[in-house]
């Protein structure tokens, strides 16, 4: 019963243009859910963050995927 909800990045995420052995990348992001979606609450709890890294618009390589670390900020 898993669902996406949003891309963060856009269809097409991040741009990552050299990489090198043992080389790593790290990126940030920040995003307020919010309380519904089309009158449904959100339970955050019951939310999970997916990200993949793919070779350009068709094979995925990796991913992952983590439940949420909750900010009440």
């Amino acid at each position: 019963m898993h669902m996406l909800r949003r891309l963060l990045t856009g269809q097409w995420g991040e741009i990552i243009n050299k990489t090198t052995k043992d080389s790593f990348h790290t990126f940030t992001y920040k995003y307020i859910i919010p309380k519904k979606s089309f009158d449904i609450p959100y339970v955050l709890n019951d939310m999970e963050v997916a990200v993949f890294i793919a070779e350009g618009e068709q094979e995925i390589i990796t991913g992952v995927a983590s439940e949420l670390v909750i900010d009440q900020q």
